[in-house]
C-alpha cells in the first residue's frame, strides 16, 4: 500500500509539474508550490539518512541560492524582484529534496513521475498553461478558450505530443507490459524527421534521432552500447564530427528548398544574416561573453538590467541558456551549479545508466534533453523534471541502492529497502 501511494504521489507531482497557477509574482507550476512546504520537513527528517552525493548535490544547490541571494543585495535589486529570482533558486534544492526522498523509497517513483510530466504538458496547452507560451499564444490572438496549440508555431507544439508518446504511453508499455524495442524506435525516429519536416526545431531532429540510434545499441547491441559509454570521450567527438556532417545535409537541403520555403528562409535568418552562425539563436555565451569576462563573480541580479552598456540591441543581458542564465544573474555559484550538474548527469550515464534496465533508454532520452536545455534553453518549463533527473542521478550513486533497483527490475523477488533507508553511506 505504501508503495502505492509514493508512486501516485510521484505521478501527481508529475502531473502538476508543468500545470501553472497564478500567484502574485507571476505564474508557478504547483508542484514547485508544493514543494516549498514540503521540502524543509522532509530534509530534517531525511538528513541522517542522505549519502555523500545527496549532501553535496544539495549543498551546491544552497551555494547557488547563496550566489541569488549576494547578487540581488550587491545590485540593489528591488524587493518583488530579488525575492522572485531567489525563489526561484531556492525552490530547485526543495525539489530535489522531495525527489530524493521519493526516488531513495522506491526507483519506480521515477516513471510514475516521467508518464505525469509528459501527460501534464499536453493538458497545459488547454488549462493551467505556461506563462512562456501563453505570452505566445496571447500574441497570436488566444483569448483563453480552447488550446493554444493553434495559437503556437509548430516547433513548439509537436515536440510536446512526441514527449508525451514517448513518456506517458511507449514508457510503461515497455517496462510494465514488455513492448518491443522496434516500435518504440521506429516511433522516435519517425518523429525526428516528422519533427524536421514539417516545421518542428532541428534540435529535436537531432535529440529524437540520437536517442533512437541509443536505443538501437540497447535492445541489439547491448556490449556494444557498454563499450561506447566507457569511452564516451571518444564517441562525443565521434558526434560532433557526425552532427557536423549532418548539418552539411542539413544546410544543402535547406538552401536547395527542399524542406520548404519556412526552413529556407528560417535558414537564411539565423545561419546566413546572423553572427551567431551554427550557434542560430542560442548564442547566449558570446552575446554575454563581455559582461561576464568584467564581472564574473557576482551576477547582474534577477532582472539581468545591463546597467553598463554591453548590450547594443537590447536593455536585458542575455539567460536564454539555463547555464548561462544562471552565471550572469547570480554569479559564479551559478555556473558552478550547472557546470556540477552537468557532470553529475555525464558520469551517471557514463557508469550506472545500463543497470536500471528498461529504464535506461528512457532515461539517456531526457539527460540528452536535459543537457540540451541546461546548455541552450531556458530554466522554465522542465524544472521539475531536470530536478527529477539529478536525483536519480546522485541516488544512484549509492550501490545498495543500485543493487536493489537493478534486482527488482530484473525481476527478483521483492527486497525491503528499509536497510538503505536505515544506514548513513558516504
Amino acid at each position: 500500500m505504501l508503495v502505492f501511494l509514493l508512486n501516485l504521489f510521484a505521478f501527481s507531482s508529475g502531473l502538476s509539474s508543468t500545470l501553472f497557477i497564478e500567484t502574485p509574482f507571476g505564474r508557478a507550476a504547483m508542484f514547485d508550490l508544493l514543494c516549498f512546504f514540503i521540502a524543509p520537513v522532509l530534509y530534517f527528517l531525511n538528513y541522517k539518512k542522505y549519502t555523500g552525493a545527496e549532501k553535496r548535490f544539495l549543498l551546491v544547490s544552497l551555494l547557488w541560492l547563496v550566489g541569488s541571494v549576494w547578487s540581488n543585495w550587491w545590485r540593489h535589486e528591488p524587493f518583488d524582484v530579488a525575492l522572485k529570482g531567489n525563489a526561484i533558486v531556492f525552490n530547485v534544492w526543495c525539489m530535489l529534496v522531495v525527489c530524493i526522498c521519493l526516488l531513495k523509497k522506491d526507483h519506480r517513483t521515477w516513471m510514475w513521475f516521467t508518464v505525469g510530466n509528459g501527460i501534464s504538458c499536453v493538458v497545459s496547452l488547454y488549462y493551467f498553461q505556461n506563462g512562456a507560451l501563453l505570452f505566445f499564444a496571447e500574441r497570436s490572438g488566444y483569448w483563453g478558450e480552447g488550446g493554444m496549440q493553434g495559437y503556437l508555431v509548430d516547433k513548439q507544439v509537436f515536440p510536446i505530443y512526441s514527449n508525451f508518446i514517448l513518456k506517458s504511453i511507449l514508457f510503461p508499455l515497455v517496462v510494465l507490459a514488455g513492448c518491443p524495442w522496434l516500435p518504440v524506435v521506429t516511433i522516435l525516429m519517425a518523429s525526428a524527421f516528422f519533427l524536421l519536416f514539417n516545421g518542428g526545431s532541428r534540435s529535436s531532429f537531432g535529440l529524437n534521432l540520437l536517442s533512437s540510434f541509443f536505443i538501437v545499441g540497447y535492445a541489439y547491441l547491448r556490449r556494444l552500447t557498454k563499450l561506447v559509454l566507457d569511452h564516451l570521450i571518444l564517441v562525443l567527438s565521434i558526434s560532433v564530427v557526425s552532427a557536423l556532417l549532418v548539418f552539411s545535409i542539413y544546410k544543402n537541403l535547406a538552401l536547395s528548398g527542399a524542406l520548404g520555403e519556412q526552413e529556407f528562409e528560417k535558414y537564411e535568418r539565423e545561419m546566413v544574416l546572423s553572427e551567431a552562425g551554427m550557434l542560430g539563436s542560442r548564442d547566449d555565451i558570446i552575446r554575454a561573453w563581455p559582461f561576464l569576462k568584467n564581472h564574473p563573480i557576482v551576477g547582474a541580479g534577477s532582472s539581468a538590467i545591463d546597467r553598463w552598456g554591453y548590450m547594443e540591441d537590447d536593455f536585458k543581458l542575455p539567460g536564454h541558456s539555463a547555464l548561462v542564465g544562471a552565471w550572469v544573474q547570480n554569479g559564479i555559484f551559478g555556473l558552478i551549479f550547472w557546470v556540477y550538474a552537468l557532470f553529475v548527469i555525464t558520469s551517471f550515464v557514463q557508469h550506472r545508466v545500463m543497470r536500471l534496465r528498461e529504464y535506461a533508454p528512457f532515461i539517456v532520452i531526457t539527460a540528452v534533453y536535459m543537457i540540451w536545455n541546461i546548455l541552450f534553453s531556458p530554466f522554465g518549463l522542465y524544472r521539475g523534471e531536470i530536478a527529477c533527473l539529478l536525483a536519480l542521478c546522485v541516488v544512484a550513486k549509492d550501490k545498495n541502492w543500485l543493487d536493489i533497483a537493478e534486482m527488482k527490475l530484473m525481476g527478483g523477488k521483492h527486497v525491503s529497502q528499509k536497510r538503505y533507508n536505515g544506514v548513513r553511506r558516504k
